[in-house]
């Protein structure tokens, strides 16, 4: 193992890394846990170049999932063996780190998660990369985070929750509330659901899985980031 590891952990939202930070103050890990946000593939690589040149040892994705499996309820914790695309290489992921979480987190699922380039909102979208993949889950920051360490040839890791599950139909409006840093886009946001009342329901909906998820990765973060990643042998 190395003296000193540092973890750089990759989020696509700005709530998510808050998770993490908050958590590496808490356990006092705070110059060993090292966070960046990048919404999407491109940006999430870019986050995690980021990192390693701060000096990161190794890499983890963190955050929330869109369920492809139709078995993989809300608030399941995704423990990544590889992210798989269509038409581009599966990445695998580190295989002592799965192992480690699967082993000290509960109510938890191994398997693939999925790159989705832009989030699926359909039921039927889900289905679709479902049947192209097999994935539990996807998102649209693991691959890119999977590629950075490939490239600089350090451990990796992707613990996701299922925030929608396979089922769910997302409002239109989830599209344009992100904007590319991971932050939530209040302003833009309030103002499309006012030219549209519409969404209001699957928007509040949205928010109340996400809330759970959210509880769900505030249990993960005490669980697995300084007692998993730095309870070296």
């Amino acid at each position: 193992m190395q003296a000193n590891p540092r973890i750089g952990v990759v989020t696509g939202l700005e709530f998510e890394s808050d998770v993490i930070r908050r958590r590496a103050r808490h356990d006092g890990l705070a110059d060993k846990i090292l966070v960046r946000a990048g919404l999407g593939r491109q940006r999430a690589r870019q986050a995690a170049e980021a990192l390693l040149a701060e000096g990161a040892t190794a890499l983890l994705s963190f955050g929330i999932a869109g369920g492809l499996d139709p078995n993989v309820p809300c608030e399941t914790a995704v423990i990544a063996t590889a992210i798989k695309a269509e038409k581009m290489p599966t990445l695998a992921c580190t295989p002592a780190w799965i192992e480690r979480m699967s082993k000290s987190i509960r109510a938890s699922q191994s398997g693939a998660l999925a790159y989705a380039p832009a989030i699926l909102v359909t039921s039927m979208d889900k289905a679709g990369t479902f049947t192209a993949t097999g994935a539990l889950a996807a998102d649209m920051e693991s691959y890119g985070i999977g590629e950075a360490a490939l490239a600089a040839n350090v451990p990796f890791a992707a613990l996701r929750v299922v925030a929608d599950t396979a089922g769910d139909v997302l409002p239109e409006i989830a599209l344009h509330a992100i904007a590319p840093d991971g932050s939530f886009k209040l302003g833009e946001t309030l103002g499309r659901v006012l030219r549209n009342p519409t969404q209001l329901p699957g928007l509040l909906r949205l928010g109340r899985a996400t809330g759970r998820a959210r509880n769900r990765l505030d249990d993960l973060a005490a669980a697995a980031v300084g007692k998993l990643f730095f309870a070296y042998d």
